[in-house]
């Protein structure tokens, strides 16, 4: 909470989405890769993700945006945005 967006970013002082969840394992002592091109191959797919998975997204050419389920924010998988990017779940 209350930390903006940074492209690049990987600290409470500002995160993009693959900063954010590289720190956020880092708490639990477990390594990610920097980038959500990197943490898409390294993830396993799951087809039922559930808490804790990734959520990966294509908005330019490939996995470039990444969440984890309920996390930061909730949205609805069905939107306009996230509907047509939705390109599959993983676990790490």
């Amino acid at each position: 909470m209350g930390s903006p967006y940074v492209w690049g970013g990987t600290s409470p002082s500002g995160f993009d989405c693959s900063g954010f969840l590289q720190y956020v394992h880092q708490q639990v002592e477990k390594d990610l890769p920097r980038t959500v091109a990197a943490v898409h191959r390294a993830s396993t797919s799951v087809s039922n993700p559930s808490v804790g998975d990734l959520v990966f997204f294509d908005t330019r050419g490939g996995p470039s945006h990444a969440g984890g389920l309920h996390w930061v924010t909730i949205s609805s998988m069905d939107s306009s945005y996230g509907a047509p990017r939705y390109i599959g779940a993983g676990r790490v």
